[in-house]
């Protein structure tokens, strides 16, 4: 994590180990829109705001604060994403 003009934010290699994800999976995450992210460069950037709003609308976070990988919540919110980028 570093933080940029007081923005805490996370690189890619940082969110693959922080939700223990495959890197496809994290870009899958972010082209989708899903986690919304800034490419720079060739690395992606993702503010600590985006990651909580990813996290509580994903279904990934549990109530203790730890990360709950591929919980039946999240695959349905990503199956909802998907269609809504389809039909637009």
């Amino acid at each position: 994590m570093r933080e940029i003009a007081g923005i805490k934010t996370y690189s890619s290699d940082d969110l693959i180990k922080e939700l223990k994800v495959s890197k496809p999976t994290l870009f899958n995450y972010l082209k989708s829109g899903l986690l919304i992210g800034k490419k720079l460069g060739c690395s992606w950037m993702v503010t600590q705001e985006n990651l909580e709003k990813f996290l509580n609308e994903s279904g990934l976070k549990n109530i203790d604060g730890t990360y709950a990988r591929n919980s039946k919540g999240f695959r349905e919110t990503f199956k909802d994403k998907s269609l809504r980028n389809s039909q637009e």
